[in-house]
């Protein structure tokens, strides 16, 4: 049996059995009263010389539905009982495959079944929440919102914005990001709530209130990041707010412009998409000077038709980015997961670094900090992604 499906087999068996019981006992109760009544009566059912014998009747026929209903709860939930590797993958389907999601919204998730897999977690110990956004000198007011700059003593969203970090610690660095936050309340409440305040969240292009969600995250002491999907060609359904490269050179940078402006507060951008050729490339290379020239980061999980990363090769010398090297199969089993996870201890040995993304599901959240108690915090460090970055030819 998958890790977490006992405790909620046991909990659904003992529901049912509770419902069984209650039909018996409602059954009995109302036949040894109806009994008299409807032997005072022979042959002639509804009888006016008793009153109470349609009641009685209809009680009894009540009590048998109900009986039968409950012992119905009980074989279906003996025949197939609930595991958490069975429902959480109903949670935050892959972006390709998101239907449109009105504000409020909550289809994407069974909230319940979220509740119950996550129930009894403990949170982590409290930490000082991140410095307040946004801070004046560093935004433009423009048609789009509030836009990201360097300020003009230099300092950058990337630098006001992190989550400190001795730079002097010399164990291997571990990144793990949580995307898709905003698109389920419970979920995304559940990421800020559970994971510890190292873990870097990044908010979904198409959330509502996308402010209050980096607001939450970083009174929790998560460093933040705005998701920016790409849409190549061949499209894939990335949402309203994918950038399109291959359409007019302005519309993409009005686009970008309208997912940096939704909120404030972030370091940089998380690049998410599918495949492409070199000249989707070279659109894009407007786009990622955009970053720099605003003073944000890039982390990079798009990826490029002949391999390696899109974003990345679109860079300039001078962007701070890092490649996204482990993305979480959210389909995945919980072993499956914590073998990718795993996996990040061998690349973060060998290059210094490692970074993962994953989704709010509730199976990556309890693989992610089952990973996290068992760390070697000897040997390894969980870093904000504010500092990993490098320039030039690095990942």
């Amino acid at each position: 049996m998958a890790a977490g499906a006992g405790p909620l087999r046991r909990h659904g068996l003992g529901k049912a059995a509770g419902l069984v019981e209650l039909a018996v006992r409602i059954a009995q109760r109302v036949c040894a009263l109806a009994g008299p009544y409807a032997r005072a009566v022979p042959g002639h059912v509804g009888s006016d010389r008793h009153p109470l014998v349609k009641p009685a009747l209809l009680g009894i026929v009540a009590a048998a539905v109900l009986f039968v209903a409950g012992a119905a709860l009980a074989l279906m939930m003996l025949a197939a009982p609930p595991s958490v590797e069975e429902g959480v993958h109903l949670l935050l389907p892959p972006a390709a495959e998101r239907p449109a999601v009105a504000e409020g919204d909550s289809a994407l998730v069974v909230q319940p079944f979220v509740r119950a897999a996550l129930a009894g977690l403990t949170a982590p110990p409290p930490v000082p929440p991140l410095r307040q956004a946004p801070d004046p000198a560093l935004v433009d007011k423009t048609e789009f919102g509030l836009l990201p700059r360097i300020a003009d003593d230099g300092q950058t969203p990337q630098q006001t914005y992190a989550r400190p970090f001795d730079r002097r610690d010399d164990r291997f660095r571990l990144v793990l990001i949580i995307g898709g936050i905003g698109l389920s309340p419970v979920a995304s409440q559940a990421a800020i709530d559970l994971l510890p305040a190292p873990v870097v969240l990044a908010i979904d292009a198409d959330a509502p209130h996308p402010e209050d969600w980096a607001r939450a995250a970083r009174q929790a002491g998560h460093e933040v990041l705005a998701t920016v999907p790409l849409k190549p060609s061949p499209p894939d359904d990335l949402g309203p707010a994918a950038l399109r490269p291959a359409a007019d050179a302005t519309q993409t940078m009005r686009q970008l412009a309208t997912d940096l402006g939704r909120f404030t507060g972030y370091v940089g951008v998380l690049t998410v998409g599918g495949a492409a050729s070199g000249e989707v490339v070279e659109l894009l290379r407007p786009v990622a000077t955009a970053l720099q020239d605003r003073g944000l980061l890039l982390a990079d999980a798009t990826v490029a038709g002949n391999g390696g990363h899109l974003m990345i090769r679109a860079a300039p010398d001078d962007l701070q980015r890092r490649a996204i090297d482990v993305v979480i199969d959210p389909d995945a089993s919980a072993a499956a997961m914590m073998d990718q996870l795993d996996g990040l201890l061998s690349l973060a040995s060998q290059r210094s670094v490692a970074v993962a993304l994953g989704r709010p599901t509730p199976l990556i959240l309890l693989q992610v900090r089952s990973f996290l108690a068992r760390l070697d915090e000897a040997r390894y460090v969980v870093a904000p992604v504010s500092a990993v970055t490098a320039t030039g030819n690095g990942p």
